[in-house]
Formats: C-alpha cells, sequence, structure tokens
C-alpha cells in the first residue's frame, strides 16, 4: 500500500519507530523543547536579502548598463571618482543579482528565504 507521501511503513518499522519516540519522549526537556518550539522571524540579513530579491528586473539591468558605461569611461578619465563611482555601483549590482538568486532559489525549493 501507498500513500501520497510513499510507501506506508510495515509494522515492525512503526514498532520500531514508536519505541524511539518514546525514548525520546522520555527527555523532558527535550520533549517540552520540541513541543514549544516555533519558528522564528527572519534576521535582519534575511529581511534585507528578501527585500533586495523583490526589486524589480529592471533595477538590476540598468545597474549593468551603468556600471559597463562607467567601466569604459574610467580609463579615459583616469580619475578616482569614477573609479569609486563604478565600484559602488558594480558591487551594488553584484550584490542585487545575488539577492535574487538566493530568493529565487528559496522560493522554488518550496520555501522562503529566511536567513
Amino acid at each position: 500500500m501507498t500513500t501520497v507521501d510513499g510507501p506506508t511503513l510495515s509494522e515492525r518499522e512503526l514498532r520500531i519507530l514508536a519505541e524511539i519516540e518514546e525514548e525520546l519522549r522520555a527527555d523532558g526537556k527535550l520533549d517540552r523543547e520540541l513541543s514549544t518550539m516555533h519558528p522564528g522571524l527572519p534576521s535582519r540579513a534575511g529581511r534585507a536579502v528578501q527585500a533586495a530579491g523583490r526589486v524589480s528586473p529592471a533595477v538590476p539591468i540598468v545597474l549593468v548598463m551603468l556600471s559597463l558605461s562607467l567601466a569604459l569611461a574610467a580609463p579615459h578619465d583616469h580619475t578616482v571618482s569614477a573609479l569609486v563611482v563604478f565600484s559602488v555601483i558594480w558591487a551594488s549590482t553584484v550584490l542585487l543579482l545575488g539577492a535574487r538568486l538566493a530568493v529565487h532559489r528559496a522560493t522554488r525549493a518550496g520555501g522562503d528565504y529566511s536567513d
């Protein structure tokens, strides 16, 4: 017999599982911690990644275009400010794309990105 989750457990497997559960419940502290456990709120970093992952796809595209134009202009200008602006835009582009990828992978796996 099979269920939605796969084949059901045999009588022997059910007995073994019951014994394991009984032994685990014998540890009162562990049983109390597990029964009162609840998922926490996402960390600050998790919330930041979630917010960055929800940014419109147009934003990273515009940032990539700005980075490329500054990368092409910076060698001709030879100014520190052009290189600094390029570095800041490039770093934000990489971070945004990384956050979008992390959120995409988490939601695709059926979860919610929290950390």
